[in-house]
């Protein structure tokens, strides 16, 4: 496949095929992110705060986010990710670090 640069376009201006082919290889990579924490009644809440890029660099995996949304995740939180079911089934336990 060959890239080209051309000029800024709005979305509008896409056709609706190529906008499909676009969405279905960047959800694979994004995912919604979400503050997840127990009450003082022991429930389990999640609160959306952004959104990441998985990455991967160097063998280590993580999720790429903009300092202001980590900067909202609480001492004794968990990081909450909405994954595809393909990238889902291959996440081993959780290892946060927050860097």
């Amino acid at each position: 496949m060959q890239y080209s640069y051309s000029h800024p376009r709005s979305l509008r201006d896409i056709p609706e095929n190529n906008l499909v082919r676009i969405t279905s290889r960047l959800h694979v990579y994004s995912t919604a992110l979400f503050r997840v924490w127990v009450d003082q009644g022991s429930r389990r809440l999640a609160n959306p705060i952004g959104s990441g890029t998985f990455v991967s660099i160097g063998g280590a995996y993580g999720v790429l986010t903009a300092q202001h949304v980590a900067e909202r995740l609480r001492p004794g939180d968990s990081l909450g990710v909405s994954a595809a079911l393909s990238i889902a089934a291959r996440i081993e336990p959780p290892m946060i670090a927050l860097m």
